[in-house]
């Protein structure tokens, strides 16, 4: 059976009520949904320089390095309480 990311994420932040979070993952669409509406409820829900930081583009690796490693889609969402 695959997780439901799509619901999990939101709730664990919530939950632990912590200070900063930063979560490396692969968020693709399929997995996560849509993170640009999804960094909009962090947001709304009162996390605050929530950023969805894409690291493929260089600062970490390559895009052709992330597909050699099958990393498209590897991005860090930071933001804080």
């Amino acid at each position: 059976m695959k997780p439901d990311y799509k619901n999990w994420m939101p709730e664990g932040l919530v939950i632990s009520a912590i200070a900063a979070f930063a979560i490396h993952d692969i968020f693709t669409k399929g997995k996560y949904g849509d993170m640009q509406a999804f960094v909009k409820k962090l947001k709304d829900m009162g996390y605050e320089k929530v950023e969805l930081m894409d690291t493929t583009n260089g600062l970490f690796m390559t895009r052709k390095e992330a597909g050699r490693l099958m990393l498209t889609g590897s991005a860090l969402l930071t933001g804080r309480k």
